[in-house]
């Protein structure tokens, strides 16, 4: 009997040090693998309980498919398959790791060039109840260094006033709270001139420990699935607000192709495109904004700096729904704190003279 996520990834999946996944991600017709899929009772002859169609032309040469999702029960097994012209080529098993929630990741040693079309399905030998299997996308990966920043777009450093009268620092929740694996090898250190948003492209997750298993599964995806150092992302914030800390602040994180130097990663836990278009929740952006605030008041960073990933690489994230928050995101962070207010609205008062001295009118003005 074949077993899925149960042992150890085997040799074969092991990258160079100095070289990590990187994706171009795969679209299906009518995000059909973004669709949950009922797995029945009883499998067919071969095993096969689900099998996804041919998906749209893959838009880079590739050497592995990396995907994630959920499935709601253990032992099954996932296969891909490379057509390069009109014939389809052998189905490579794909290994990976399964949570006891249910969330996984899976990689598949199937390469092929740019036009080329892929597919998945998933076996199960034996019997069990009826279930379902979701995915959160599906990326044709190839190898290349994490640190890429030749082609990171630079900016003069930020004058020592965009500092001043700092945000305070929101409570952010430590590797220690979710059990973060220590890194890979040494990070670089790097300073910081702008933040980039995110989502997970996962689940909305509420519950704390949920939340700490989801942020345990994406280490894993990170690290071992596409070879990086770390996890990715700076920050992750979950359904309800919480910031957990993923990469150490003041080191160079792996979140957008060739743009990572100088770049702080904020991502937030869901899948905010079509076909899900989930919402952020309001304690997400409210957080988010406290994050926001804080990182561009202590590093100087201009609200003009806070961007999307779509916005420096080719990419539906952070989804459409969080990009068009970023809008409000920035005029949030580009107000001054509130005792820069309470200043400024006591050096505009009117000023009038009594006996020789200068005395501000402590009204309001109309």
């Amino acid at each position: 009997m074949r077993t899925f996520l149960a042992v150890p990834i085997a040799a074969c999946l092991a990258l160079p040090a100095q070289a990590i996944e990187v994706g171009k991600g795969v679209d299906f017709p009518d995000s059909a693998m973004k669709q949950r899929a009922s797995l029945p009772a009883r499998p067919g002859p071969d095993g096969v309980v689900w099998e996804s169609g041919a998906s749209e032309p893959v838009a880079a040469d590739f050497q592995a498919l990396l995907f994630r999702g959920r499935a709601s029960r253990p032992g099954i097994v996932f296969e891909a398959a490379v057509r390069s012209g009109p014939d389809w080529g052998p189905w490579t098993a794909a290994q990976g790791e399964r949570s006891p929630s249910g969330r996984f990741w899976a990689k598949a040693a199937a390469s092929g060039r740019k036009g080329d079309r892929v597919r998945l399905r998933a076996l199960f030998m034996g019997e069990g109840p009826p279930g379902w299997v979701e995915f959160f996308g599906l990326d044709a990966s190839a190898m290349e260094d994490e640190g890429g920043a030749a082609a990171a777009p630079r900016f003069a450093p930020a004058s020592a006033a965009a500092a001043a009268g700092a945000w305070p620092k929101p409570g952010i929740l430590p590797r220690s709270a979710w059990g973060a694996q220590p890194a890979r090898k040494p990070y670089e250190p790097m300073p910081a001139d702008r933040i980039t948003v995110h989502h997970t492209e996962s689940g909305r997750i509420l519950d704390r420990e949920e939340a700490a298993d989801e942020l345990l599964s994406i280490q894993s995806f990170h690290q071992r699935g596409r070879g990086w150092v770390d996890i990715g992302y700076h920050f992750i914030i979950d359904g309800a607000g919480r910031i957990w800390e993923g990469r150490p602040l003041a080191v160079i994180g792996a979140h957008v192709r060739d743009r990572n130097e100088g770049n702080l990663g904020i991502s937030l836990m869901g899948d905010f495109h079509k076909p899900q278009r989930q919402k952020p929740t309001a304690a997400q952006l409210e957080s988010l904004t406290a994050l926001a605030r804080w990182l561009a008041s202590a590093y100087g960073i201009p609200a003009e700096r806070i961007l999307g990933h779509r916005d420096q690489d080719q990419t539906t994230c952070p989804g459409d729904n969080l990009y068009s928050r970023l809008g409000e995101l920035r005029q949030a962070v580009a107000a001054p704190p509130a005792p820069l207010l309470a200043r400024a609205k006591v050096e505009s008062m009117p000023m009038f003279e009594l006996d020789g001295q200068r005395l501000q009118a402590m009204f309001d003005s109309p």
